[in-house]
């Protein structure tokens, strides 16, 4: 467990990981919890004593004259009275100048209200950072952007196949001092950024490869080629868990789901999601690498005969041993990523960690399958309606 969670967060990740529920039991305990992080909550979390919707508001009309005071009130009204789950990153990161965050601050509240922090390679980002750091307002971090990008498009640059990872860069924009040193340096690199998240890429290639050529062995009955390929089609339905979530295409059933179904299912990954990441046409989302993660790690990955026999030698490990150490190879995937780590106080992050708590390390992908199936049972959506 994280040594820096809160009392709450502490509490709601022993429910998750006691072995105490069946999954019924869990997934009606995530219905009517109350301890999960809301979006007025989390904004709340950084207002420091101030009148939060006051603040958002005039902050809002301040850097854009151009809105209507009334739109904006009600804008954050919604997020405060909790009608959608989160904010668009553009936004949430306006909002880190408007609430006076520090680099370090605003790091926290991104992970928190768009599940990730700075993307430190995308140049669009890299102006705001720095405004950040060197104590700028939004408006002179906007203009600072627009800079950079005019600049990017007089060269005309096309992004590299690059292998050149976040931390390099970080590392290296941490050091700058001048608004034009930054702008040199976007431009002298610019091949080598990108919006991409080029450590998830590589990761999310590796998994889908496993996933691509899976090699199963059981029975000689059972046995599958070891040639034999899977499409993304097959992955998607044999191991991202898309059929276990029913269809949004029908508005009306959709519009009953409650706020839990709807956070859960929220852009889960489908065939065309994870072709067009593939190709590198479009980024690589928290929740997919979660999925592939929870599809791929093995605990006792041994391929040397000699190292599996005495491996089997060894004193079995714990229910508890295999947990952690699943636990933290997430956290540690996530982070490495620019993700934010598990949450227990998070409704789908919650899900995982009771699903991963599996007392069969092996039947954290049926356990899964069965919490989506009750979750998202006729009956629950009906009881959405009846209770409404």
């Amino acid at each position: 467990m994280d040594g820096k969670m809160t009392v709450i967060s502490a509490a709601m990740y022993d429910k998750a990981v006691n072995g105490e529920m069946n999954v019924k039991e869990a997934v009606n305990m995530l219905r009517e919890c109350t301890q999960f992080r809301t979006l007025s909550a989390k904004l709340g979390a950084f207002a420091k004593g101030r009148d939060i919707r006051k603040l958002l508001t005039e902050g809002i009309c301040n850097n854009h004259p151009e809105a209507k005071h009334d739109s904006v009130d009600k804008k954050v009204r919604n997020w405060l009275a909790d009608r959608q789950t989160g904010i668009q990153k553009a936004d949430a990161i306006e909002l880190c100048f408007i609430l006076g965050l520090q680099i370090d601050e605003s790091e926290h509240f991104l992970a928190m209200i768009s599940e990730e922090g700075f993307h430190w390679r995308d140049p669009d980002e890299i102006p705001y950072i720095y405004a950040l750091m060197h104590g700028m307002n939004y408006l002179q971090a906007k203009a600072l952007a627009e800079k950079i990008n005019c600049a990017l498009k007089e060269k005309d640059v096309t992004e590299e196949d690059s292998e050149t990872f976040t931390a390099v860069i970080h590392e290296r924009i941490k050091n700058i001092s001048s608004e034009e040193e930054l702008t040199e340096y976007v431009i002298s690199e610019a091949s080598r950024l990108g919006k991409m998240h080029n450590t998830a890429y590589s990761l999310f290639t590796e998994m889908m490869e496993k996933l691509e050529a899976p090699e199963v062995y059981g029975s000689d009955d059972d046995y599958f080629p070891e040639n034999e390929k899977y499409s993304v089609g097959r992955i998607v339905a044999t191991y991202m868990h898309r059929e276990d979530i029913p269809e949004n295409t029908d508005n009306k059933k959709k519009s009953l789901y409650s706020a839990l179904q709807k956070s859960v299912s929220a852009n889960w990954p489908d065939e065309s999601v994870l072709s067009r990441i593939k190709n590198r046409r479009a980024d690589i989302s928290r929740k997919t690498l979660i999925l592939l993660f929870l599809a791929t790690y093995d605990e006792c990955e041994i391929t040397d005969e000699d190292e599996y026999l005495e491996n089997e030698e060894e004193k079995e490990k714990s229910r508890d041993e295999i947990f952690m150490e699943f636990y933290m190879s997430m956290n540690t995937m996530l982070s490495s990523c620019g993700f934010s780590t598990l949450d227990p106080r998070n409704p789908f992050d919650w899900m995982i960690i009771f699903c991963m708590g599996a007392e069969d390390f092996w039947a954290t992908d049926s356990t899964l399958s069965e919490f989506l199936q009750t979750l998202f049972s006729e009956n629950n959506i009906g009881n959405t309606l009846q209770n409404g």
